[in-house]
């Protein structure tokens, strides 16, 4: 597979973008019964992964791994959910921590946001989270939802779980019309431009790079 994947393993090892090189190793790894595989050296400034196979032309292939922006939203709207579930349980609400949730959002223009995490003994003080004990209670869990007075989310239960734990439905992303505004868009233009900027100071010119979309390389 050409030169040792000793950078590739360092960077895993250092957990630095642990998920986008893990991503990058299952690429090439299944690239390997399509012909000869070679990987990316440090200092060549070229795609991620190059598979040559006889009698064809090379293919080269730029692995990109993007980085949710809203995780950490979702996690912390995750880990509110699970601790109303708990104080549900607690107030005597029958299996509430097996209850499927689905969250809405207040203001559907807005991303999702969980109350900090200070608020949270406060939401367990409000009329609204009374009521929603009682509708809990007689619903059996079932179709009764609470608005958090602070951030931006509704927690709606949807019944029992079959598989006794917990769901999370979480509100699904806006479809970008526009395929230039895609996540995966800039981070694929951002990562094949590198290489160009590198060569440019490093003085090189076109010959040294292997055409101008990195997209294949013609047969030797």
């Amino acid at each position: 597979m050409g030169c040792p994947l000793s950078t590739l393993r360092q960077r895993i090892a250092n957990q630095d973008k642990i998920y986008s090189n893990l991503w990058e190793l299952i690429v090439l790894y299944s690239c390997l019964p399509l012909g000869t595989v070679e990987h990316e050296r440090v200092d060549e400034g070229r795609p991620d992964i190059c598979i040559r196979s006889p009698g064809l032309e090379s293919i080269w292939i730029e692995a990109t791994y993007v980085y949710s922006r809203t995780k950490p939203h979702t996690d912390s709207a995750a880990d509110l959910v699970k601790w109303l579930l708990l104080k549900l349980d607690a107030a005597g609400v029958s299996n509430a921590r097996m209850a499927n949730v689905e969250i809405l959002l207040r203001d559907d223009s807005q991303p999702i946001e969980a109350p900090r995490q200070n608020e949270w003994s406060q939401l367990l003080r409000s009329a609204g989270w009374r009521q929603f004990v009682g509708n809990a209670k007689s619903s059996r869990c079932n179709g009764c939802a609470y608005s958090c007075p602070s951030g931006n989310m509704v927690v709606q239960l949807r019944g029992l779980s079959q598989t006794n734990t917990t769901s999370i439905l979480f509100p699904s992303s806006k479809v970008l019309r526009d395929p230039t505004r895609h996540p995966i868009y800039k981070e694929v233009l951002d990562k094949a431009s590198s290489p160009l900027k590198n060569s440019r100071s490093r003085g090189l010119g076109s010959q040294d790079i292997p055409n101008d979309r990195w997209e294949m390389e013609s047969p030797s």
